[in-house]
């Protein structure tokens, strides 16, 4: 899919100096309340990020408390409301955008000169109520002209036009024919700002190119509307959303080249966000297609092989019911020893066959993927998103936004469930889809849609009624520091604690990168992890007691970040290490391993072999592994083992686990460790865990462990490779990365 974007596109002047202003009032508080007079832009979600951070909205002047910070919103506000805050003990922020100052002062001369002043513009919109205030102000008469069609019987000689920064430039001009066919020659104040007329412009031209245009911002925001009217004008499939979450896929097909415009009021990531979304839709399947299940490959000897399927062949049916996925296949054929598949073999021919096997026999087929009619996208605007954060250049499958219950059961990644409906719940209790992995986050509405998006109730819901019917679930909770934490989570935690089916629950700590400006920390400090493990603590001493288990696990980061104020606990709290992928449970898991190596006696043999070969062994690992792996280190008899601790530059942020490590950090730690061996008999060996590759043995940056070792050993450092020197994969737990550092080392 191709996609365009205006040349002129998103967030003015007045919307970024007013996202300034309001950041640098929440910088400055000391405490204090933070309000905005009335939303600070026609954005809901900008809107809603502030609330999130704290920021209030009010709607009289009166409703701010003493000491507070009041911001004034970019549409500004009349001279009345100004003399009011002025009256009061509060801090005034003004972000009203110069253009609409400019506006102001522009009616007010008029008025001041003695003409009766039409303003241009929306009725009733803020930006048009603070200009009528302004003439009214100075004891001049005003009047709202929205179109040509508002224009009176009876116009004053003396007339006066202002115009509503935001306004099409074609009505104030058919105003002003409408008038000179009267014989009217007004006085005409442009203020019509040239961001706008820059936006309308690129916009219609674009829009005359595409299949299909999409208006990005506020459905509140009068120049976001004018943008949707201008566009709909050139292109009749123009939509008009505020978030990522409005998209549907479906809506494209077809569609080659979609073009992207955004009103004034839109900041670039909303932007970007909805850009890549819509470069990840496949134009000739933009939605799910009951395409069957790819055979990747064929056991000999087996049923399917006896019948004549070989890899490539698809199934499309079994027993007359189309397959959407693994679940599907596992359910209609687990308990059957004969079942009528439909298929499309490799030439492309359609058939029939029935296929039998003996009791206990499997099939002898696996597939290519795990779910044959599309994957379901991620219809929510979550403000800490990591796929939202991501650098350019990835490639797409790393930026696709799943949110699938299917992969929940099948791959146990977290969904929230908000894009579930009646077909999806039916069949989840049908068939027992359980258990689910949950992105709860909080129970909160307020929260909730603040950290999510406006589909927060319907996903609590769901999954309401489906732990009612006795699916189970494990849920996860993503902690914000002063949005979700604290009192909300106690909350969370109480609801949760109540609905048996909820099996355990896993706290982890924000993640956030380099390429977003909406965080700044997490709980990377001793005092926030402290009050998190604190938090838990008596949710898991009575579940100890109710369950037999702690149930509520936080994540590796809080005890690290603790600095040994909080003891890491010991394995038998993580039962069977439900949540490990979350990093619940790594660092007990490694440490663990790592002892029981040392009571085997692998570290003497690997120092042992390596000595004898002239080698040092070099582990490479994030920074979230430090300082507990080189106190293990420093503990073991090791002497040719050293782990290299990897800066993530790549993703910056608090980015700091070993997964998440890239051949362009890795590269330079590993060539500073051979500068410092040049002129020594000593042969460096660089061991990368198996967890910083994909299955496919490819790292996120597209690397494989080939060219990963020959970008090492470019440019002056050939003669280490000579002499033997490499780079490899291994695994990530001791007594098994161990041996196969011995084996190569014999190599």
């Amino acid at each position: 899919m191709k996609v365009l974007r205006a040349e002129y596109a998103g967030a003015c002047y007045g919307v970024e100096r007013a996202l300034d202003i309001a950041k640098k009032a929440v910088s400055n508080t000391k405490g204090a309340p933070v309000y905005t007079l009335g939303p600070l832009i026609h954005n809901p979600v900008v809107v809603n990020e502030l609330i999130a951070q704290g920021v209030k909205v009010i709607e009289d002047p009166s409703e701010a408390v003493e000491g507070s910070i009041v911001v004034l919103r970019s549409h500004g506000v009349s001279p009345s409301v100004k003399g009011q805050l002025n009256k009061l003990p509060i801090h005034v922020f003004d972000a009203t955008c110069p253009f609409v100052s400019r506006a102001q002062k522009a009616a007010c001369k008029l008025a001041q000169d003695g003409m009766h002043v039409f303003v241009i513009g929306e009725k009733g919109h803020p930006e048009v109520n603070g200009l009528c205030d302004c003439v009214r102000s100075v004891g001049g008469e005003v009047s709202v002209i929205s179109t040509k069609d508002d224009l009176p019987e009876d116009i004053p000689s003396n007339l006066g036009i202002v115009v509503q920064t935001t306004q099409n430039r074609s009505v104030l001009d058919s105003i002003v024919r409408a008038l000179d066919e009267r014989g009217i020659s007004p006085c005409v104040m442009d203020t019509i700002c040239l961001a706008t007329t820059e936006r309308q412009s690129a916009a219609a031209e674009l829009s005359d190119k595409v299949d299909a245009m999409i208006v990005i911002g506020g459905k509140n925001s009068s120049n976001t509307t004018r943008l949707f009217e201008i566009c709909s004008q050139k292109c009749p499939k123009t939509f008009h959303v505020e978030s990522a979450e409005e998209i549907d896929p479906c809506a494209f097909e077809g569609c080659s080249v979609i073009g992207v415009t955004a009103g004034a009021s839109t900041p670039d990531n909303q932007i970007e966000e909805i850009i890549d979304l819509l470069e990840s839709i496949d134009a000739e399947h933009p939605c799910p297609d009951l395409t069957g299940a790819i055979i990747k490959s064929v056991e000999e000897g087996s049923p399917f092989d006896d019948a004549g399927f070989v890899p490539g062949c698809v199934i499309t049916a079994v027993n007359g019911q189309k397959l959407r996925d693994l679940i599907d296949w596992r359910w209609m054929s687990g308990s059957e020893d004969s079942i009528e598949v439909s298929y499309v073999d490799t030439d492309g021919d359609e058939g029939c066959v029935t296929i039998e096997r003996d009791e206990g026999q499997s099939w002898g087929i696996e597939f290519e993927q795990l779910i044959f009619d599309g994957v379901k996208l991620c219809k929510n605007n979550c403000s800490f998103c990591f796929m939202k954060q991501l650098p350019k250049g990835l490639r797409s499958s790393l930026s696709l936004r799943d949110d699938d219950y299917r992969l929940s059961f099948l791959t146990g990644t977290y969904v929230t469930l908000t894009n579930i409906d009646s077909q999806d719940e039916e069949r989840i209790v049908l068939q027992r889809i359980s258990p689910l992995y949950v992105s709860l986050h909080a129970v909160n509405h307020d929260v909730r849609k603040a950290l999510i998006g406006k589909n927060e109730a319907h996903g609590l819901e769901v999954f309401e009624r489906l732990l009612a019917e006795g699916i189970i679930a494990y849920v996860q909770i993503v902690l914000l520091p002063g949005q979700n934490d604290g009192k909300v989570l106690e909350e969370t935690l109480s609801w949760a604690y109540e609905r048996p089916g909820i099996l355990g629950v896993g706290i982890v700590p924000l993640g956030y990168t380099k390429y977003q400006t909406s965080f700044e920390k997490s709980f990377n400090d001793e005092t926030a992890s402290l009050e998190v493990i604190k938090c838990i603590e008596p949710f898991q001493k009575r579940a100890l007691s109710d369950k037999g288990c702690v149930w509520v696990y936080a994540a590796d980061e809080f005890y690290r970040n603790a600095n040994g104020k909080a003891k890491l606990p010991d394995a038998s709290v993580y039962g069977d290490f439900a949540m490990f992928e979350d990093g619940i449970g790594i660092a007990r898991s490694f440490e663990d391993d790592w002892k029981f190596a040392q009571a085997q006696g692998i570290p003497s043999m690997l120092d042992e072999v390596y000595a004898h070969a002239g080698m040092h062994a070099y582990y490479l690992v994030g920074e979230a592994m430090e300082p507990m792996l080189g106190n293990l280190i420093k503990e073991s008899s090791l002497k040719r083992f050293s782990e290299i601790v990897v800066k993530n530059e790549y993703f910056g942020g608090n980015v700091d686990v070993t997964g998440l490590l890239t051949a362009t950090d890795m590269i330079p730690a590993m060539r500073s460790v051979l500068s410092s061996y040049k002129g020594s008999d000593i042969i460096p060996q660089f061991y990368i865990p198996k967890v910083v590759f994909n299955d496919e043995g490819i790292t996120l940056d597209d690397y494989d462990i080939s060219a990963l070792e020959t970008a090492v050993f470019a440019g002056g450092f050939e003669s280490f490779k000579d002499k033997g020197s490499r780079v490899r994969m291994v695994l990530c737990s001791a007594t098994e990365f161990m041996p196969q550092m011995i084996a190569f080392s014999k190599q």
